[in-house]
């Protein structure tokens, strides 16, 4: 998918081998007369029923918010944290809302990475443990932080009284709390980075360095996507699996 913001994107989400349901979903939004572009993962909570539908509804109303946002406020400065934070903590509320009026005994929630390419920067903002990377000259670094029990200082207390605990449990997610606490941060675009968005389902059964290979030798982020699921695959795909590649035109 292509427009004036200068990106080629691809995406795929897959059940797995193991579980029954996927409760991942991704966007993609490239319109083609504006020079910014939107894609995100979100990854339904393990463990928390209907995580499917609060993983859509963040991808869904994420894409309208987008939509309908003047391109020329996603360009002051400022203005890509601005759009990510208010269609973010919108979407937060809704699906807190639902859980509310339900009195759902295990509330729907879900991670969320988006990440907003607009002229010289990505703007990513994430909740959760889904990821960013970027590839720069065969090299990976992780843009965003995994917001679990073991990386939040909002829990530290529980590493203190030596108290029991999951490390790779969640600490944030969307629609777990009317007021989300968020990551967001800019990075400037050196051309030639190669982007990768994915779900936890990916990095639980690739090595990074993995990954930064199948990046740095695909020719397209359809031969990334495909590659990456044929290693999942092959790996046994214990997760629901949802990645979204980009390159640069």
């Amino acid at each position: 998918m292509l427009n004036k913001a200068g990106f080629h994107f691809a995406g795929e989400s897959i059940t797995g081998l193991v579980r029954k349901n996927n409760e991942d979903s991704f966007l993609i939004t490239v319109p083609p007369e504006r020079q910014s572009a939107l894609a995100a993962v979100a990854d339904g909570v393990g463990g928390h029923r209907h995580g499917e539908i609060a993983s859509y509804i963040s991808c869904r109303d994420l894409g309208r918010f987008f939509a309908y946002y003047p391109e020329e406020e996603l360009l002051l400065p400022g203005g890509g944290e601005r759009f990510l934070a208010d269609a973010v903590s919108s979407i937060n509320r809704r699906i807190f809302k639902i859980n509310y009026s339900e009195f759902l005994p295990h509330p729907m929630s879900s991670t969320l990475v988006a990440v907003l390419f607009i002229p010289g920067s990505a703007v990513m903002l994430n909740v959760g443990d889904s990821r960013f990377y970027v590839i720069r000259e065969d090299r990976v670094e992780q843009i965003s932080t995994d917001h679990t029990l073991a990386n939040d200082d909002e829990y530290a207390f529980l590493k203190k009284q030596n108290m029991p605990y999951a490390s790779n449990t969640i600490s944030r997610s969307i629609g777990s709390r009317y007021n989300l606490k968020m990551e967001i941060k800019r990075i400037p675009l050196r051309g030639g980075e190669r982007f990768f968005i994915c779900s936890d389902g990916v990095y639980r059964d690739l090595s990074d360095k993995k990954i930064a290979t199948i990046l740095s030798e695909s020719g397209s982020p359809e031969e990334t996507v495909n590659k990456i699921m044929r290693s999942v695959l092959v790996r046994g795909a214990h997760d629901n699996t949802t990645v979204v590649s980009v390159f640069p035109c």
